[in-house]
């Protein structure tokens, strides 16, 4: 059986029972178990666009204020902001665009009805069966706590609320909880974790992402992107034989 086929069956046939799933999908997790024994700290996770699928209703949220019949695509945003421009592109001034952009990604509704990311819930049952620890770590404002937490409770129930940090800066909380690997969207935090620290990222391909120069041996850019892609090419890194020169 190859990777790619053991990770479409991790997706929509996993069994609830831990062992059942390293049993049944050990050609895929025994070799992430492996290239994880040189990792020096825990896995970190960001949530918006790692964890989270956020932009398919913050896009809609936009779109709906915006009056337009079709919702806005998400290959349109090609940095990191860049949705402030789209929202100008349609006449808004930059200070209103600029608010508009905000309070889409910032708001409880889209926080707590934003499907997760694919292949996000596999790859935790991996970390979680095989008794890796991790947190969670968003630039998300710290008042919409709350909000993320109630969505954790009710997508993945075994998270524990207390490892889920927000409003606070990536790398400094990289460095406060030994982060070794921290799985991203972001290039500008990327680097900026990189720069401040020792931890590994592993960029997650989306296409505010993509045309970044972002070259450095502590990041790993896994791709190619796909709107189905999420985290699975994550995953197939961390079953590689490169994973373990990477990690260590």
């Amino acid at each position: 059986m190859t990777i790619s086929r053991t990770i479409y069956f991790i997706c929509y046939t996993s069994p609830q029972s831990p062992m059942v799933f390293i049993e049944r999908f050990s050609p895929i997790i025994n070799p992430i178990a492996e290239n994880l024994k040189v990792l020096d700290g825990i896995i970190g996770l960001d949530i918006d666009a790692v964890t989270q699928a956020t932009y398919i209703r913050a896009l809609a949220k936009v779109s709906r204020e915006l009056g337009l019949r079709s919702v806005i695509a998400k290959e349109r945003i090609t940095d990191y902001w860049g949705l402030v421009k789209i929202i100008q592109h349609y006449g808004v001034s930059e200070e209103a665009a600029w608010k508009l952009a905000r309070g889409a990604w910032n708001t409880e509704s889209v926080f707590l009805e934003s499907p997760p990311m694919p292949g996000i819930s596999s790859l935790l049952k991996i970390f979680r069966d095989l008794e890796m620890p991790y947190v969670f770590i968003s630039s998300r404002p710290a008042e919409f706590l709350n909000v993320t937490q109630t969505w954790f409770a009710k997508t993945f129930p075994w998270v524990n609320p207390e490892n889920i940090i927000l409003g606070r800066k990536k790398p400094e909380v990289v460095k406060e909880y030994n982060v070794g690997l921290h799985l991203e969207d972001s290039a500008e935090e990327a680097l900026a974790i990189v720069r401040e620290s020792s931890a590994k990222v592993i960029l997650i391909p989306q296409p505010w992402n993509l045309s970044d120069d972002t070259f450095h041996p502590q990041i790993e850019r896994v791709g190619p992107y796909s709107q189905l892609a999420g985290v699975w090419p994550a995953i197939r890194f961390l079953a590689s034989h490169g994973a373990k020169d990477f990690l260590a």
